[in-house]
């Protein structure tokens, strides 16, 4: 599985759409 792949780009994601 690759959940700590898709925990990082949730965060990645996240943090782009924050200023």
């Amino acid at each position: 599985m690759g959940l700590n792949r898709w925990v990082a780009e949730i965060l990645l994601r996240f943090l782009q759409y924050s200023p």
